[in-house]
């Protein structure tokens, strides 16, 4: 199976930045009302992207705030049961005369992609979600 998920991430290897690029252009402040909008939309990138990496039980659950995402994938008895965890929010990006680059556009550099929410935020959600993705494609839950 592992060779398998490899083939399968490096196919789409240039699909899955590409997606990681869209999220990290979503300004989703949430400390800063006027970003509400963003940060709703970027809350509907990430539901979108657990449906189509083959999660089920999909919900954008609002609240006084900011929404919360729930998925579940549970076709696998017997196995432990994985819990990620992660938001799609950031912190604002000031000072902005440090930044080499806009915040909220994707850049490479050296071979790392730089951008508000890359490393700590945005960036590691989605190889977890990818994982699922990958593993649905070449093996049943048994």
């Amino acid at each position: 199976m592992s060779k398998a998920i490899d083939q399968y991430v490096a196919e789409n290897e240039i699909r899955f930045l590409d997606e990681l690029k869209d999220l990290l252009r979503i300004p989703s402040i949430s400390t800063l009302p006027e970003n509400n909008e963003a940060t709703h939309r970027a809350a509907e990138f990430v539901v979108d992207h657990l449906w189509s990496a083959g999660l089920e039980h999909v919900e954008l659950i609002e609240t006084d705030r900011h929404p919360l995402v729930y998925a579940d994938w549970l076709h696998a008895p017997g196995k432990p049961t994985v819990l990620c965890y992660g938001h799609y929010d950031v912190q604002p990006p000031d000072p902005l005369e440090l930044w080499e680059s806009p915040p909220f556009e994707p850049t490479e550099r050296n071979g790392n992609l730089y951008a508000r929410g890359s490393a700590d935020d945005k960036g590691p959600r989605s190889p977890a979600r990818r994982l699922r993705q990958a593993a649905g494609q070449h093996q049943s839950a048994d």
